[in-house]
């Protein structure tokens, strides 16, 4: 199933790549619960990123591969991966309504997913600026096994209103 399989009003009701809990055997709430992300229509939607875990040192989430995501040998496509640890990262340490802006990013890619796979995304701070903020994404198999690791920088956007 693809997000284009999904009646347009319902989107923001379901995740696209995923059942109703992850691997980890936690409740995946919609992707509209990812703080700061304003709802449905936003990345984590499109990507299909439910929330397993988050606390004020670390997020965590559980996706599953989407075929529609990879490239033609059937892995899934880096800037796929990259889009995924950019918006797990962003979430952490913002205050309420801020946003962010990506402003430097470096990835390793030691590692390969095949559609299906669990993945999970941990990101960690390493900075939790003011005004920017550093973070550290490692996206694993389930079994462990480094997809990807980015370090990113982001500007943190004061609240609109």
């Amino acid at each position: 199933m693809s997000l284009a399989d999904i009646a347009p009003e319902r989107r923001h009701q379901v995740s696209p790549i995923v059942g109703p809990t992850s691997p980890i055997g936690c409740a995946l709430p919609p992707s509209a619960a990812i703080p700061g992300t304003g709802g449905r229509g936003h990345s984590p939607d499109v990507l299909g990123i439910p929330m397993a875990k988050a606390t004020p040192d670390k997020v965590v989430v559980a996706p599953a591969v989407r075929g529609d995501l990879c490239t033609i040998p059937g892995v899934m496509h880096g800037g796929a991966l990259m889009a995924l640890a950019d918006t797990v990262g962003r979430v952490m340490h913002l205050p309420q309504g801020a946003g962010t802006n990506t402003i430097e990013s470096k990835t390793n890619f030691p590692g390969a997913a095949a559609p299906g796979m669990w993945l999970t995304g941990e990101t960690k701070s390493l900075h939790p600026g003011c005004s920017t903020m550093v973070r550290q994404t490692r996206i694993q198999r389930k079994a462990g096994r480094l997809i990807a690791q980015v370090t990113g920088t982001q500007l943190v956007l004061p609240p609109q209103g």
